[in-house]
């Protein structure tokens, strides 16, 4: 969400327990309307999650700065379509970034937007300073990670790279809750920007309410 770079060659993101998975061949996207965003999430949760994310970044010395992107130059090279696909599919599948934040860099513009369910804001200096400073806490609290890549597209015709995933893992507190989440991500480029994601939008299976529940309750016995 300057920083230290989280990506592929300045990381080594599974050197923990993280079990990463790549099913190949579905084709399951499910439909928007069964999905929940950004926007269909109630002010009440997003304001918790905004809270809490604030409070950590504090709490790690790491306070917001003002970044003006409108005086920046990317001098980057491009990425081509098929170049960002393999990208994407390797910070899945390799990295198991929905746990370790460990994306390329590279595939990604500095002004891009990112946006899930719970929280949206705009910069990729942004991004790594969110998951810098949440990485610890996931260290100390996570165990038995899974990251599993279900789907991902290539579509040119809308610019855009589609993912379909699962995240799970379980909480270290006393109650034993469980993160178990399916969702979608749309990895938005631009051509004009060298090819590079531009806008990410991640939504998920289950609401924003549900998802901070999971932490609040004790995980299921049957999953």
């Amino acid at each position: 969400m300057s920083l230290s770079r989280w990506n592929s060659s300045s990381l080594s993101p599974l050197n923990r327990r993280t079990r990463v998975v790549r099913r190949p061949g579905q084709r399951c996207l499910r439909p928007e309307s069964l999905s929940s965003s950004h926007n269909s999430t109630n002010f009440v949760v997003k304001s918790i999650v905004s809270g809490l994310t604030k409070a950590i970044n504090w709490t790690s010395g790491s306070p917001p700065e003002r970044v003006d992107y409108s005086t920046e130059e990317d001098t980057r090279a491009p990425v081509s379509p098929q170049q960002l696909l393999w990208g994407v599919e390797k910070d899945f599948t390799e990295n198991g970034y929905l746990w370790s934040g460990a994306i390329d860099t590279n595939l990604y513009c500095r002004d891009c937007t990112f946006t899930d369910p719970t929280l949206s804001f705009k910069g990729l200096e942004t991004f790594e300073r969110n998951l810098r400073n949440l990485q610890p806490w996931i260290d100390r609290l996570v165990r038995n990670e899974v990251c599993e890549l279900i789907d991902i597209q290539l579509l040119e015709d809308s610019n855009e790279v589609r993912a379909r995933w699962r995240m799970k893992g379980d909480i270290q507190l006393p109650w034993g809750p469980q993160i178990n989440l399916t969702g979608r991500t749309r990895f938005c480029y631009n051509p004009d920007k060298g090819g590079r994601v531009e806008e990410y939008f991640e939504e998920w299976d289950i609401s924003g309410a549900e998802a901070l529940l999971q932490l609040l309750r004790p995980a299921r016995t049957s999953e």
